[in-house]
C-alpha cells in the first residue's frame, strides 16, 4: 500500500523504499525495486487504487533500486528516465558484478540478482534542475557518492533522496556505508544539510521531516571511517589488511566473497581521493599494495 507523504507524494516502504509522486493526471516512479516480485506489488496496488503511470525514475544503476524496471516498462510503456552514465549499467547490467570482480570474467555467485538486474532500455537521460518530466514539474539534484551519478527527485516539497544519505537503522546495520566517492559523499550530503524541504526519505529508511539530523549522522561517520583509516595509515599497512581492519573496527558483516568486494569498494571509496588530494599514497612492495600516510 501506498503511503501518502503529501498531496501527491507517496511511498511504498520496504528494504528497498519505492516512490511515487502524482498530479492526478500524470503518475511517475521513483525507482523499482529489487525484482519482479516488488514491480507486480507497485503495479497492483497502482491499479486497485486507480493511479496513472506513464513514466519511472532510476536514480541510480544498483540492482536493488532497478531490478524491477524491466518488468514495469513491459506491462505499463512507461518510459524509463535516468542520468546517462548509470543509464549505460542499466543497459548493461553485467557491468555492475564485472567492476565488483575487479574487471575479470565474475564467477556464477556474483552473478545474481543483488548485483545485476535486468537489461532497461533508457528512454531519455536526466539533467540537473527543474524539469517537466512526463508533464510533472520536478526537480532533479545531483548526489553523487554513493553512485557515481546518482540523482535525487525533489517534488512539492518532498525529497526523495534515493541512497544519497541512509536511514539511522542501515546506518548502523552497516557499519561502512556503501560508496564510490567518499568525497562526493560527503558533499552531497553538506548540500543537502543546506536544503529546506518539508520532509525527506531516503532509498532506505523512513520519512523524516527533521531529515537534517539523519543527514549529519552520516556526515559523522564518513568523518569515522576516515579517520580510522587514516590512524592505521600511519605506519605502511597493505590494501587488504586496511580494508580488512576497518571493517572489523566498524563490525561490519561480511559472509560471503560479494560482501567483500562491496566493502572493499566502499573502503577503496576514502582511499582514492585521499590518494588524489595527496594525504596517502600506493606503493607495490613484495608483491602487496601498500598504503601509507605520506610525511
Amino acid at each position: 500500500m501506498w503511503r501518502q507523504l503529501k498531496q501527491g507524494c507517496f511511498v511504498m516502504e520496504g528494504a528497498v523504499n519505492i516512490g511515487y509522486i502524482t498530479d492526478g493526471k500524470t503518475g511517475v516512479l521513483i525507482d523499482a525495486g529489487l525484482d519482479k516480485q516488488a514491480a507486480n506489488k507497485v503495479l497492483r496496488t497502482l491499479q486497485q487504487e486507480g493511479l496513472p503511470l506513464q513514466a519511472l525514475i532510476c536514480t541510480h544503476a544498483h540492482a536493488d533500486h532497478y531490478g524491477g524496471a524491466l518488468s514495469i516498462v513491459n506491462k505499463t510503456h512507461a518510459r524509463v528516465y535516468a542520468p546517462s552514465f548509470e543509464a549505460m549499467i542499466l543497459e548493461h547490467p553485467y557491468l555492475e558484478p564485472l567492476y565488483l570482480f575487479h574487471g575479470a570474467e565474475p564467477p556464477a555467485s556474483y552473478r545474481v540478482k543483488f548485483l545485476e538486474g535486468p537489461a532497461v532500455k533508457v528512454d531519455e537521460h536526466l539533467h540537473v534542475g527543474e524539469t517537466d518530466l512526463a508533464g510533472l514539474q520536478l526537480a532533479i539534484l545531483p548526489t553523487p557518492g554513493h553512485s557515481t551519478h546518482q540523482v535525487s527527485v525533489a517534488y512539492n516539497g518532498v525529497l526523495y533522496a534515493s541512497d544519497a544519505y541512509f536511514g539511522r537503522e542501515a546506518l548502523e546495520k552497516h557499519g561502512v556505508p556503501y560508496i564510490v566517492n567518499a568525497k562526493q559523499t560527503k558533499e552531497t550530503l553538506h548540500m543537502l544539510l543546506e536544503t529546506a524541504y518539508e520532509g525527506a526519505i531516503p532509498g532506505h529508511g523512513p520519512f523524516e521531516e527533521e531529515y537534517h539530523k539523519t543527514i549529519q549522522m552520516n556526515l559523522q561517520r564518513h568523518e569515522e571511517v576516515e579517520e580510522a583509516l587514516l590512524q592505521l595509515a600511519k605506519e605502511p599497512i597493505t590494501f587488504d589488511e586496511l580494508v580488512a581492519t576497518v571493517c572489523e573496527t566498524f563490525r561490519v558483516s561480511m559472509k560471503a566473497p560479494t560482501n567483500w568486494s562491496l566493502y572493499r569498494t566502499a573502503v577503496s571509496a576514502y582511499i582514492s581521493p585521499l590518494v588524489d588530494d595527496g594525504v596517502l599514497e600506493l606503493y607495490v612492495e613484495n608483491y602487496r599494495l601498500w598504503v601509507q600516510q605520506r610525511p
